[in-house]
């Protein structure tokens, strides 16, 4: 019964004297705790940071690229906007289009916008470059494409603003 007292006094140990008998035991495992939890939190700020400027970049090179005001050389920055990560490349990907069809280069606009289509469905803005492929076939006298293309446009996206437009491309 005695035995049994001292063994339970022994499990009653002060959590605070038990870590820092366990830090005393093994300083190094502490010491290699405190270093990785401080690596790891540098490591996230850095690479914030580096988001940071990164996205401070894309949109230097975006806004620099709007300014252009031949439609070609515009359409030709705004790509480079375009295929990087970022949070302005699917705006950059329907102004390239915007541009490209501006310059009457067709085959780049029709690239830009169904990039955008395929990659960005979400984006508030695609309906209008899925529209614009429309426009593009059109231009192309593909008038049955056009009309497939605005159909689609009405199907995919029913409750944006271009789709409400589509009957009057259609017609």
């Amino acid at each position: 019964r005695i035995m049994t007292r001292h063994h339970e006094e022994e499990e009653k140990v002060d959590p605070l004297h038990a870590f820092i008998q366990n830090v005393m035991d093994n300083p190094l495992k502490f010491i290699g705790g405190i270093v990785a939890v401080v690596v790891l939190v540098a490591a996230g700020f850095l690479i914030n940071v580096n988001k940071i400027t990164n996205e401070q970049r894309q949109a230097t090179e975006y806004a620099k690229a709007m300014d252009i005001e031949e439609a070609a050389e515009r359409a030709q920055a705004l790509a480079l906007v375009a295929n990087e990560n970022g949070k302005y490349v699917a705006e950059a990907l329907l102004m390239q289009g915007a541009a490209a069809i501006e310059a009457k280069d067709f085959d780049a606009a029709k690239m830009a916008y169904s990039k955008l289509v395929e990659n960005h469905p979400n984006f508030e803005f695609t309906p209008d470059a899925a529209e614009g492929l429309g426009v593009i076939a059109q231009e192309q006298k593909d008038y049955a494409g056009a009309i497939a293309q605005y159909r689609k446009v009405v199907e995919t996206w029913p409750n944006s603003f271009t789709a409400k437009r589509q009957p009057y491309n259609i017609g």
